[in-house]
This record gives C-alpha cells, structure tokens and sequence, in this order.
C-alpha cells in the first residue's frame, strides 16, 4: 500500500530528502512532461480539461487580486514560471521564486523568448530567484501581494514559510492559496499522491481547511476568507432555465485568500468610511409597477482608508449596499428594504461592480431612492460624511 503522507513533523532526514527531489524533479520527468513545462498551461498532449481549468484560475486570480498596474507580485515555488509570465503580460512586476534551478532556467528561457511589436522588445517586468523559500530572506522589497499556486503543500516547513512570507508582504497586502484539499484516508485520491512520492520522492501533503486557517492565524494573517471556484460559463438551449452555479461548481480546492494587518484598518474596526457609488442610468427605470423587482448596475469605489470585508457569515463588521426609502419630499420612508453583499473584500482605492436588486413601493406615487453603504452594525457611510447616490422613481 506504500507510505502514509504524515501529518506530524517532519524529520531532518526526510526534510533533506524531499527538498532535494524538488530540487531534482525536472530531471526524473518524461520527456513530454519536460517538454511541457515550456507550454505550461498549453497542453497539445490531449489534456484538455487541465489547460481550460488554468485559464479559470488564472482569470480569478486577476479578479480577486485587483490591483493596480505594476503591483509587485512574489510567486512562490513558481515551477516553469507560467504564473508569472501570465502575471507580468497582465502589467505586474513579478518575481518567481523556486528550489530547483533548472525551474528557473526554464522559466527564464520561457520569458526571453518572448517579443512584442516588430521592434521585438520585452516589456514584461519579471525576474526569478533560486532559493528555498523556508530559508531565504524574501525582504529585500515588499510585495503587494504573494501567490502560493498548487505549491504549499511541498513545503515540509508550512509555517515557516508563510511567516516570511508575511514579512515580505506591504501592510495589507493580500496572500493567495490555491491547491487541492487534503484527501480522505485510503481513498484513491490520497493513493494518486502516494505513488507521486514514492515515484518522484517530492512531498505531497496537502491541507484540510481548519488546519490551513490555523496556520494562517498562527503565522499572523487576517482577514482569511475561502473561495470556491464556479466555471461561469453554462451552456443553454432556447426556452431552458440557466442551470444554478451549484451545478457549474468545480471540484472543492483549498482557495484561500488573506491579508497582512500592518496600519491597514478594515471595516471591523474602520477609520474612514468613504465610497463614490456610481449608476448605469440605462438601469434606472422610469416607471415602475408597485411591488416590483428593480436590478440596478452598481459601482463602488473605495475612497476611504478602510477594508470593506465581504463576509455575511459574520455577525458585524462587514460591507453590504442598502437602500433608504424617501417619500415625494424626500422625508424618511424606511431602511429596511433588502441589501446586497459585495463580491469579495475591497480595498482602498479599488472599484467593485455589482447587481443590487430591491423591491419597489406597493403604494403608487412618486419616491426618492437613495443608495448608501453599510458597515453592518457599525454605521450606514452617509453618516461617516460619504456621499450616497439619490434618484427618483414613479410607482404605479
């Protein structure tokens, strides 16, 4: 049945032994799968299902990360580079770090074979480092945020990696996991990854998500929150119900997204609440029937200095949209229509879009409708001195 993937500490001898199959694995692959580090997530060896699965988190990446162009990017046990390269097209400064020199030497060669523009200049803003990221000092500059993607779990030293991870973060940036949840014991799952590390030597011990929340804490992270990956695409025939997104739900992986407190206030404990709330006025109806469902095309910008945390399972503390209803002369109606959760945590300085749907007066008239964000149990932002965003609506 072969070894059992350990859950206690790992001995000296054994730490040597896996890092030094890390260090040796582009040698002991075949040849195809040699060759496709170079074409990492392309994949002209039929596994189709595995390259599409890439670009879909990749694409999640961009959008849970939202920052800014040339934010610098730290990619820990990057491999071939192909997170990077996909990273540094996207207007990121990005460093790769890996054990294993040849990684690196693939990756670079990966980077300098790309040009753009008859001039044939490279533009992208990447560099790679060879190091064990358990060991080396990864402060030599602050990232905005670091990337672990299918890699945590080959380090022997978890803990300790994210505890210089979080060091070489800026305060509140963002730390992103990505890789599959640790299998049952005896099931196929848990004997695919035996067999890995009995062929190639490398650790394969991956993480439920209580254990990988406990040393995110331990380490020093908050604002941990977990994902779960849905392909957004659907097919559908004429007159057929768009399937729910349960149905279009990937298989479970451990996403995980968190943050480095530093001087970052967040809305559990905010300073400033500020939002500039903007409309699609193509959404604003005119006239609408008493009792109805109305969708608004929302944008919200953080211009405060204060994280909006996302998280409805909390009791307090977290951002929603509201809406207050005025009468004709725009006295006090109601704040009790219904409110909608942002997507994920928004920073300061970056812009979230969403659909904020409420339903219309049963009593015909004509009403004033004002959009206001929500510190839930703390404070509606207008009285923090934000600025909320009114209309009017005919009800008939």
């Amino acid at each position: 049945m072969g070894k059992k993937i350990k859950a206690a500490t790992i001995a000296k001898k054994e730490v040597k032994k896996y890092k030094t199959a890390a260090i040796n694995y582009p040698k002991r692959i075949e040849p195809w799968s040699h060759d496709y580090l170079y074409t990492k997530p392309f994949d002209n060896a039929g596994h189709k299902d595995y390259s599409a699965q890439f670009f879909y988190h990749f694409a999640n990446i961009l959008k849970i990360l939202e920052l800014p162009q040339k934010a610098k990017i730290l990619d820990v046990a990057c491999g071939p580079g192909w997170l990077c390269e996909f990273l540094g097209r996207s207007g990121y400064d990005v460093t790769g770090i890996d054990i294993s020199p040849d990684m690196i030497e693939i990756a670079e060669e990966r980077i300098e074979a790309i040009k753009f523009g008859p001039q044939k200049y490279n533009f992208l803003q990447i560099k790679f480092l060879v190091g064990d990221a358990e060991t080396t000092d990864l402060e030599s500059e602050l990232y905005h945020a670091v990337i672990f993607y299918d890699s945590l779990h080959h380090f022997t030293e978890p803990l300790a990696v994210l505890e210089r991870v979080l060091a070489s973060l800026k305060s509140g940036g963002i730390l992103y996991i990505q890789e599959g949840i640790k299998p049952a014991p005896g099931s196929e799952e848990e004997q695919n990854l035996i067999k890995v590390m009995n062929q190639f030597g490398t650790l394969e011990k991956p993480f439920d998500q209580p254990e990988l929340f406990g040393i995110l804490k331990k380490a020093g992270f908050v604002n941990i929150q977990a994902y779960e990956f849905v392909n957004l695409i659907v097919k559908r025939q004429e007159g057929e119900i768009i399937p729910s997104l349960r149905d279009s739900m990937v298989p479970m992986t451990n996403t995980v997204v968190a943050r480095k407190l530093g001087n970052l206030y967040d809305s559990q404990f905010p300073r400033q609440l500020k939002a500039r709330i903007s409309i699609d006025k193509e959404s604003i109806p005119q006239i609408v029937l008493a009792g109805a469902v109305l969708q608004l095309e929302v944008s919200l910008k953080n211009e405060g200095d204060t994280l909006w945390l996302s998280d409805p399972n909390s009791t307090t503390g977290f951002v929603t949209i509201g809406t207050k209803l005025l009468d004709e002369r725009r006295q006090f109606l109601s704040d009790a229509l219904e409110r909608s959760n942002l997507p994920h945590n928004v920073s300061p300085g970056q812009t979230v879009a969403l659909a904020h749907r409420f339903t219309a007066p049963t009593k015909p008239g004509l009403y004033w409708i004002k959009l206001d964000l929500v510190d839930e149990q703390i404070a509606w932002f207008e009285d923090e001195g934000s600025q909320p965003l009114i209309f009017s609506i005919q009800v008939r």
